[in-house]
C-alpha cells in the first residue's frame, strides 16, 4: 500500500475496560481489509487506527466494534495525503 494512501483515526471506545477488551477491540480492526495498524491506549479508552480508506470506511469499524458490543463514541480523523 501505499503511504500516501494511508489515514489515521482515532477511535473512542468507552466500553473497553480490560486486557481481553483490548484484543477483542485489536483482533475485531484487524480483520478488516485495509486496516494496516490498530494500537489501544486502555488508560484514555482509545484506539489508533491506520487504514486505507479506499478499502475499509469508519463506519465499517464502528459497525464491527458495536457487533462485538464495543460502541465508538467519537472518531477523529487525518486525512490521507492526495
Amino acid at each position: 500500500m501505499s503511504p500516501s494512501h494511508v489515514a489515521r483515526a482515532v477511535l473512542t471506545v468507552p466500553e473497553m475496560s480490560c486486557a481481553h477488551c483490548v484484543q477483542t477491540v485489536m483482533g475485531t480492526l484487524r480483520a478488516l481489509a485495509g486496516v494496516t495498524e490498530v494500537a489501544v491506549d486502555l488508560a484514555n479508552k482509545t484506539v489508533q487506527v491506520a487504514y486505507d480508506p479506499t478499502r475499509v470506511t469508519i463506519e465499517a469499524m464502528r459497525d464491527v466494534l458495536a457487533d462485538e458490543d464495543y460502541p465508538v463514541a467519537s472518531v477523529t480523523t487525518t486525512p490521507s495525503a492526495a
